[in-house]
């Protein structure tokens, strides 16, 4: 309301410099006008004939009429300009309102949701774990390096490497077999887990299958919005940071398998599993081998033969911001 009595009293103000301007002007002229007059008949006697001054008033308006009339015509001119100007003002303001009106709103609707997400996850209970801590839990005891490595119950050339404590967390993997073999022996690892997790969900699919429906179905909410794409961007980025590295772990896991695989278009393009690699060895390596490796030498990781989903982008913002058309320090 203030901001539109300020624009008023500022169209206001312009439309009265103007008039006192061009009023000043028309002033100017008129008074041009008689001197013209009095330096031309100066030497003649004021006359006091009416028919005198009458042919004095015709030769005054003659001249000042166009003048004062030009000078309505630019004053109708510039107050049609003056409002025109404050209406797209006005106009401009309402749609700025407008926009933070309705980007409050999508911001509002997109944290409900990620609650109803984070409730969802943290209602999952299982003796006594729950939550986050539960997916833990079955990560530790399925899902991580450590226990991937021993999966399907063959000796391979990967040896485990574990920090003083031991902890599974911690464990990670070293390939030292080169080449082609290597790529070969890792990617059984994969599929191992991939089967490991399959069967971990479809377990809990009750538990699991509505918090990542949600999720799912919340990034593909932003993707489908009609904001710029910088700005899809931002609320996926926001998205992704209000997730736990065992959350990514499990979303990872979770778009390789046929109930799931919808989410690894939306974790392509707003690289949902960034700054992942560093938590998981066997995520590291299929991030860094299976999405640059050719295709004929890919080694099968998914239950069916369905092919590898991920692509660089899904594990670097850089990239993905660069496919985006964003700047990569955005």
């Amino acid at each position: 309301m203030a901001s539109k009595k300020q624009s008023d009293y500022s169209s206001e103000n312009e439309i009265l410099d103007y008039l006192l301007r061009i009023g000043l002007v028309v002033f100017v002229i008129a008074i041009l006008i008689v001197l013209v007059f009095a330096l031309n008949f100066s030497k003649y006697p004021i006359s006091d004939s009416v028919g005198d001054w009458g042919t004095f008033g015709d030769y005054v308006g003659g001249l000042l009429n166009p003048v004062v009339g030009l000078a309505t015509v630019l004053l109708v001119i510039i107050s049609i300009t003056t409002e025109q100007k404050e209406l797209r003002a006005s106009l401009k303001e309402m749609k700025s309102a407008h926009e933070a009106t309705a980007r409050m709103s999508f911001e509002q609707s997109m944290f409900a949701w990620l609650e109803n997400y984070h409730s969802q996850i943290q209602g999952i209970e299982r003796g006594d774990y729950k939550g986050r801590r539960l997916m833990q839990h079955m990560y530790f005891q399925s899902l991580s390096p450590l226990m991937t490595v021993a999966l399907g119950g063959r000796h391979l050339s990967i040896p485990v490497v574990l920090d003083s404590d031991e902890s599974a967390n911690e464990a990670y993997i070293r390939i030292n077999v080169p080449g082609e073999i290597g790529l070969n022996q890792m990617g059984k690892r994969q599929f191992f887990a991939v089967i490991e997790y399959q069967k971990l969900y479809h377990t809990h699919k009750s538990d699991f299958d509505a918090p990542f429906r949600t999720l799912y179905r919340l990034i593909r909410w932003v993707d489908e919005s009609s904001m710029a794409v910088g700005q899809k961007w931002h609320y996926c980025a926001l998205i992704r940071s209000q997730l736990s590295w065992v959350e990514l772990v499990f979303l990872y896991y979770n778009g390789l398998i046929r109930d799931g695989e919808k989410l690894a278009t939306y974790a392509n393009k707003y690289a949902l599993f960034d700054n992942l690699v560093s938590s998981d060895e066997l995520i590291r390596w299929a991030a860094n081998e299976l999405t640059t490796c050719p295709p004929e030498l890919r080694p099968v990781i998914r239950d069916g033969g369905a092919p590898w989903p991920y692509t660089k982008e899904a594990f670097s913002s850089s990239d993905a911001k660069i496919k985006l058309g964003l700047p990569s320090d955005a």
